[in-house]
């Protein structure tokens, strides 16, 4: 928590959260308060604390986990003219969280095409009907 204190004698208080990964820049929060801190005044301040513009987000509920806690994927491989294709396991590699979709790091490519209805009865090389 840091007290604030403008020319004008206002006063503001404001808790920062931070995590070992995510240092936040105080002294430049806390500058620009200046110009807009007057008395009486309550702020939401939301820091972005993580920005990935090449991020690859997919669904939570289409990442499932094996007894080694690898957590996976079923993608539909080889889509032919008349939407088959053969359903294909992937572990995957996640990262942050936002809402109801995860960040994809690693074992998936932009542009495959996730299974999300029936994932969690699908097996690994069976074929598969392609619904978009």
């Amino acid at each position: 928590v840091h007290d604030f204190t403008s020319d004008d004698t206002c006063s503001v208080t404001v808790a920062l959260t931070t995590n070992e990964n995510a240092p936040v820049a105080t002294n430049e929060v806390l500058a620009n308060l200046t110009e807009i801190a007057y008395t009486n005044l309550s702020a939401r301040v939301m820091i972005n604390d993580y920005s990935n513009p090449e991020a690859l987000l997919i669904p939570q509920s289409v990442i499932s986990e094996n007894a080694e806690g690898e957590q996976y994927v079923f993608i539909a491989e080889d889509p032919t003219e008349d939407m088959k294709g053969t359903a294909r396991k992937r572990v995957v590699t996640t990262g942050k969280t936002q809402g109801r979709f995860v960040e994809i790091l690693g074992g998936l490519q932009a542009g495959e095409l996730i299974i999300q209805e029936g994932a969690r009865s699908v097996k690994d090389n069976q074929d598969v009907q392609i619904i978009k």
